[in-house]
């Protein structure tokens, strides 16, 4: 469906948005600067971003802003999302640590995996349920997984691929959060989130040293690309469409992400993808794509 306003196809925007996200692995691949020193910069850019974007639809939209109002009294929620930042910021160390030590074929597909630990952490603390079919195609990403993990990839691979699973763990515990509080408004949980991201980063690269050293001007440009290429932007461009498109068009999309960054990868570091890592690969991302559609006919 095309949007009559401007005469953009939503479903052209939702797959030029995931170039943008493919690129995330690639300003982590770059930078050269302590992990959560990258850290804390991409989530300042991430955070100052939302702060913009929430006091905007809190300015132009009244009803919003009562809703705001409301939630602002719940504290409990707010220490909630809060705290579920910090969880973020962990998985974005580990995704650091796990491209330094692993390649990025590996390490994006593992992280792909998060769909696995949703579903359990749904089914624990939201009460969800999967049916036998989609247990079946979760079974195959993990398999999957497995496969990934017995390949060989990179100088310190086994580390690597330990550190994009703990990724996944981290963002699925962030997915299923944001997911428990849907009648929140997005601009509200991005804000608090990301704010939560940049504070727990900017006190343990404080402590750890490093934050306030002065680095060479590429390495700050890598940091807020990777906010502003690989979250901003194909965010913005996702809500946007998601107006006009189904989610679960978007879902399979976003399986495309790692193809993404593992073309990237062979066009900058020209990495071969191993017998082992196509087929882990496959059965991941076949798996995921299966899985979606299960869901999606269950809910229609």
């Amino acid at each position: 469906m095309r949007d009559q306003r401007i005469g953009i196809n939503p479903k052209v925007v939702v797959i030029l948005a995931i170039f943008f996200t493919g690129t995330n692995s690639v300003f982590f691949r770059l930078s050269n600067l302590p992990p959560m020193v990258f850290v804390t910069y991409r989530f300042l850019v991430c955070t100052l971003f939302f702060l913009i974007v929430f006091l905007i639809k809190t300015k132009t939209r009244q009803n919003e802003k009562k809703m705001v109002e409301k939630k602002m009294i719940e504290k409990k929620l707010i220490a909630i999302l809060f705290s579920t930042g910090f969880i973020f910021a962990a998985g974005a160390y580990f995704y650091f640590i796990a491209l330094k030590n692993a390649d990025v074929s590996n390490v994006v597909i593992l992280n792909s995996s998060s769909t696995l630990f949703v579903v359990v952490f749904s089914s624990l603390f939201l009460g969800e349920k999967t049916s036998k079919l989609g247990f079946a195609m979760l079974l195959i990403v993990f398999f999957g997984c497995a496969t990934l993990l017995i390949s060989p990839g990179g100088s310190n691979s086994f580390k690597g691929d330990i550190c994009a699973l703990l990724c996944a763990v981290c963002y699925a515990t962030y997915l299923v959060v944001i997911k428990k509080f849907a009648d929140v408004s997005v601009p509200m949980k991005l804000l608090i989130t990301y704010l939560g991201s940049f504070s727990f980063a900017f006190a343990v690269a404080l402590v750890q040293g490093g934050l306030f050293e002065i680095y060479p001007r590429e390495e700050y440009l890598y940091a807020i690309g990777s906010a502003v290429f690989a979250i901003c932007i194909p965010q913005s461009m996702i809500n946007w469409a998601l107006r006009n498109v189904r989610a679960t068009f978007v879902g399979g999309i976003n399986l495309l992400e790692p193809v993404m960054s593992c073309i990237y990868a062979f066009l900058l570091w020209n990495e071969m993808l191993e017998p082992n890592q196509v087929i882990g690969g496959v059965l991941v991302l076949a798996g995921l794509f299966l899985y979606n559609k299960v869901e999606s006919n269950k809910e229609t």
